[in-house]
């Protein structure tokens, strides 16, 4: 996503400054080049497997690339982005993991198993989002017919001088909604497709989220696509919406053949 505009977030007091809802533009998304080729491809239906509260969560410490591209799967922008996955200090199942939009998100496991946020950091909007309790991302295992439902109360501050510049609630809900067969720039996978809505509820603003996540069970998201939108005092704000996909090669030890995700 795109930096939000200065005014913007001085009316709102922070309230658009918030876990992946940070960067609401007006700007239009760049187009592709009129020689650009399809970098994936849809080929067929197939029945969604459950998959794992680690399938949301990058699968391995270090890098990826992704590359932007419009509804009809061209790559546009140019210069791919660089996401990078980082054990948080004093070790334990924590992670830091940078965002498609720009933030960073401070993540663990419960002893469960499932997978919680704790806090997102915007640095572009000097802006840390906090939830308390943490909020719940992932179950264990999230099979086709569950609906996982959310809840958690937010604070926003300013990152420089921890200065708080709002708070509200936050509501987030994960579903399954199909499974697909997708050919992609690092494989051919049977990928189950999973949508989240994220609604923060603030004081002079409602925002809201939606995720589309292709994920391959023991390998993660290989394609992203979002849609934000933002309502203050009522009125809406242009919205912000694309689509990435991963392009770097999987490491060796995801080369091997999936074993079967959790039923």
């Amino acid at each position: 996503m795109r930096a939000i505009t200065r005014s913007l977030a001085r009316g709102c007091g922070g309230a658009l400054l918030l876990c992946h809802l940070a960067c609401i533009s007006c700007s239009s998304a760049p187009q592709a080049s009129a020689h650009a080729v399809p970098i994936v491809e849809i080929l067929a239906p197939v029945q969604p497997t459950a998959i794992s509260a680690e399938d949301l969560a990058p699968r391995l410490i270090g890098s990826t690339r992704w590359q932007h591209v419009d509804a009809q799967w061209r790559p546009t922008g140019g210069t791919p982005t660089i996401l990078a996955a980082t054990a948080a200090e004093g070790g334990g199942r924590e992670l830091c993991a940078d965002g498609i939009d720009g933030t960073i998100d401070s993540l663990s496991f419960r002893s469960d198993g499932s997978l919680q946020l704790l806090r997102t950091d915007s640095v572009r909007d000097d802006a840390r989002t906090t939830f308390d309790p943490p909020l719940l991302l992932a179950p264990p295992v999230l099979r086709g017919e569950s609906e996982f439902i959310s809840d958690a109360s937010m604070q926003v501050d300013a990152m420089s001088s921890g200065r708080e510049r709002d708070k509200g609630s936050a509501r987030r809900t994960l579903r399954v909604v199909r499974g697909e067969r997708i050919r992609t720039p690092i494989g051919e996978w049977d990928a189950t497709v999973v949508e989240s809505v994220f609604t923060a509820t603030l004081g002079m603003a409602v925002a809201t989220h939606r995720t589309t996540l292709w994920i391959v069970p023991d390998v993660g998201p290989v394609i992203e696509r979002w849609e934000a939108s933002v309502k203050v005092l009522g009125v809406p704000v242009p919205r912000d919406r694309g689509t990435a996909v991963r392009i770097d090669p999987l490491p060796d030890q995801l080369q091997a053949p999936q074993p079967h995700a959790p039923r």
